[in-house]
């Protein structure tokens, strides 16, 4: 279970780290770098020139616009990648026995944390610590033939392994390897709802390279699967307006 925690985290770093570039003029993207660099990891390395001039032909195109277009649909198609094509996924499942599997799921995971993991105050994590995080996994409202419900991110969030906000460190002093947390998610990124909390606080989704819990609030709910698509499903060609001014590193 860690090697495959890894693994996603690694990649839900990697996704944070672009989006908190985004977010950030340049200036206070220079300061962030300064202060919050890796072991083993120089101030000259957060300028792409270092890794740049290391490349015989940095100006060489690696793949045309066609050719990402076709690799983005083959990984679609991989089992092994993980992913998801969301449009054609089916639109109704079994509720009972999803949820049934997504609480078994939660209950076998989160043994591996016990007796060995921190919670946000510093304390080892004990069985308890996820006992009100199982009981959640219910969805209350689960049918034997029950519809996906299709969504579309309303702010810049989190994808989680868990119905919760509590922390999962393996050290009480790194908070940037919380076990929590999954992948990022995008405003007007689309999602596909297949459970509930028992809270209602948290829809379990599926985005197109990951699932996991993400916060109901940051979900707008579409009416059906056309205005679903409407929302996102379309191609950019041409000019980008940005709504605030940027410096490109």
């Amino acid at each position: 279970m860690k090697k495959r925690m890894f693994i996603l985290l690694k990649g839900a770093m990697r996704v944070f780290s672009v989006f908190v570039a985004a977010a950030m003029p340049f200036s206070a993207m220079t300061a962030y770098a300064a202060n919050n660099l890796m072991p083993g990891v120089s101030d000259e390395m957060t300028k792409y020139t270092y890794w740049t001039d290391m490349q015989v032909d940095s100006d060489e195109v690696l793949l045309s616009e066609k050719q990402i277009d076709e690799f983005n649909k083959r990984i679609l198609k991989e089992k092994s990648t993980n992913m998801y094509d969301l449009k054609k996924l089916p639109a109704s499942f079994d509720g009972i026995e999803y949820a049934g599997k997504l609480r078994l799921g939660v209950e076998t995971e989160t043994k591996g944390f016990v007796g060995s993991y921190y919670d946000s105050e510093g304390n080892i994590i004990d069985e308890a610590y996820f006992t009100d995080v199982i009981e959640n996994c219910e969805n209350p409202d689960a049918t034997a033939i029950q519809e996906v419900r299709y969504g579309i991110a309303v702010n810049r969030t989190n994808l989680l392994a868990y119905p919760t906000d509590k922390a999962i460190l393996d050290d009480p002093t790194d908070w940037d390897f919380d076990y929590l947390f999954l992948d990022a998610v995008r405003v007007n990124e689309p999602v596909m709802i297949y459970s509930v909390s028992a809270d209602k606080n948290y829809y379990y989704a599926h985005t197109a390279c990951c699932s996991g819990w993400i916060p109901a609030k940051d979900v707008a709910l579409c009416e059906s699967r056309s205005q679903w698509l409407s929302a996102w499903n379309f191609s950019v060609h041409g000019s980008c307006c940005c709504s605030q001014s940027f410096q490109p590193i």
